[in-house]
């Protein structure tokens, strides 16, 4: 029965109506209930954790869920859009850019597989969401979303290590619901990219060093 319910947990399915509410959508995306201000709060010590510099800066994040990150640095960023293929997120997004007054933050929907027309930015983040994307389907993705960093952008993207199978992290799940990454596939994958330089890959420590960092910068 547990192997049932953890398929059933991971299925697209839940996945996608886990958005019926603000409470469920930040639940699925952050693992506990929390109401909108501290979700805020909580998404703000996530975006501070990539050390990266946003003043006055176009950010773009992949796999943008409820929206948190993006507001809750809206107002010292120049813009930011987020993408996510889940509908009723998205909604939730919207309602709290609203409520926040994050007037220059936008998301935008796509399919999982196209992104629509977008814009160069000089920030570029993604946060948990490789880690349920088959590594097939990652590499059309990442073809897509490096062109997207303008010259002195810098990229952020976090990956599910090896490491992880086994933990408190993929319990709920099953590690078969994750996809794991190494970092020799990792450098081989991003040295493919012309213009990106300053590359490193390193163990990131929120999840007990269960996940990879990557950091690129485009020339």
């Amino acid at each position: 029965m547990g192997k049932i319910y953890k398929k059933i947990l991971a299925s697209e399915f839940v996945w996608r109506i886990s958005g019926i509410s603000l409470a469920t959508s930040i639940r699925a995306t952050r693992g506990i209930y929390m109401n909108k201000e501290r979700y805020i709060e909580h998404s703000l010590k996530k975006v501070k954790l990539l050390g990266v510099p946003i003043d006055n800066r176009r950010v773009f994040e992949l796999g943008t869920g409820v929206g948190g990150n993006l507001i809750s640095i809206a107002n010292r960023i120049e813009s930011g859009v987020g993408l996510d293929i889940n509908k009723l997120f998205l909604y939730h997004a919207r309602k709290l850019a609203r409520a926040f007054h994050a007037d220059n933050v936008k998301f935008l929907w796509y399919d999982g597989v196209t992104f629509p027309h977008l814009d160069k930015f000089d920030v570029i983040f993604s946060i948990n969401v490789f880690e349920r994307i088959p590594k097939n389907s990652a590499l059309k993705i990442l073809d897509q979303l490096i062109p997207l960093l303008d010259h002195n952008g810098i990229l952020k993207i976090f990956f599910l290590s090896e490491r992880a199978r086994g933990t408190d992290f993929t319990k709920l799940l099953g590690d078969n619901a994750y996809v794991y990454w190494n970092l020799s596939e990792l450098e081989e994958i991003f040295l493919y990219y012309e213009g990106l330089n300053n590359i490193k890959i390193t163990e990131f420590g929120e999840f007990e060093k269960n996940a990879l960092l990557v950091t690129a910068y485009r020339n």
